[in-house]
């Protein structure tokens, strides 16, 4: 008697949640967990209604304890879905804690979601952002690779590993240490053709090992990419001088450079690493590595927000 009673609480709170009636709701189901404090799904149930309305503490108690009355088979779905909300639960914390800019507490809380969430690309990104805001760009490019192999052709994804590369690579050209730079910005160029200025800083340091048929040729990439790129065209005027960019890319140099830049997007997209119809040159680099984190976390951010109850994946 107490079990039917406690899933026509539950009914009634899921049409109240379905009519934006939180609170309500949340008195509903918890009528519903009183008649039935065994039924570890009437949490879950709770926990996703105390997301909704921001009570982060009160959700991850519901969701651990729905899965301490889930028992031992963490293969159920009601496990699954505490695990997943769970999840979502420390990465909504993490948001928040990353737009005020706490970002060692939102890497903490990010450990404890990827914890439960293992193949969250979504997840492995947003703490990847928090890393390279706090500078540590190593385990930014690991998490940034990890998420990756989990979600394959992302171009944001890629265009975030140019950028950590395309970092590391100014840091050792500062240094001097231009081989070292050079590979990093091969590998940034590896991981996405599209960066017109990924190829001009590249140039500029096969100019420093006085490589300059190199130099010439990653002048000309950043060219066909980019005609207005500060640093390609002041090599440009080294190299062809009193030539405008048209007209150096219009030479047999120029054309065979363009060709090669089309050819490696091309590849990129045939292995399903950039989407159809995003071949142009992004933003500069310089304005990518400064928005680059906060569009990720907010649109995650904006997901979560949106996402349904009744949506565990």
């Amino acid at each position: 008697m107490l079990q039917r009673k406690a899933y026509e609480l539950h009914s009634h709170a899921v049409r109240l949640c379905l009519s934006q009636k939180y609170a309500e709701a949340l008195q509903k189901i918890s009528s519903a967990i009183d008649a039935d404090p065994l039924a570890a799904t009437y949490h879950v149930f709770r926990g996703i209604l105390h997301r909704r309305t921001r009570n982060f503490p009160a959700a991850v108690d519901d969701f651990t304890v729905a899965l301490g009355k889930s028992g031992l088979d963490e293969t159920s779905q009601v496990a699954r879905d505490a695990h997943r909300h769970l999840s979502l639960t420390y990465n909504e914390l993490a948001v928040d804690c990353f737009l005020n800019r706490y970002y060692h507490e939102a890497v903490l809380l990010l450990n404890k979601a990827i914890g439960q969430e293992k193949k969250d690309a979504g997840m492995y990104t947003n703490r990847g952002d928090c890393f390279y805001c706090l500078g540590d760009v190593e385990f930014a490019m690991a998490d940034y690779r990890q998420a990756l192999e989990l979600v394959g052709g992302d171009w944001s994804l890629r265009g975030r590993l140019a950028i950590v590369n395309c970092h590391l690579g100014a840091d050792e050209y500062t240094k001097q240490h231009y081989a070292k730079s050079l590979s990093y910005y091969d590998e940034a160029i590896a991981v996405q053709p599209a960066i017109a200025q990924v190829y001009a800083r590249r140039a500029r340091v096969h100019f420093m090992l006085k490589d300059l048929e190199s130099c010439e040729s990653d002048t000309l990439a950043a060219l066909s990419l980019d005609r207005h790129e500060e640093t390609a065209t002041s090599l440009a005027n080294r190299i062809f001088p009193n030539m405008a960019p048209q007209d150096i890319l219009d030479t047999v140099g120029g054309k065979a450079a363009t060709m090669q830049v089309v050819g490696a997007i091309n590849r990129c997209r045939e292995q399903g690493k950039v989407g159809q119809g995003q071949l142009k040159s992004p933003d500069p680099v310089d304005r990518i590595i400064a928005t680059m984190p906060a569009l990720t976390l907010s649109e995650t951010r904006k997901e979560l927000l949106d996402s349904g109850g009744a949506n565990s994946s």
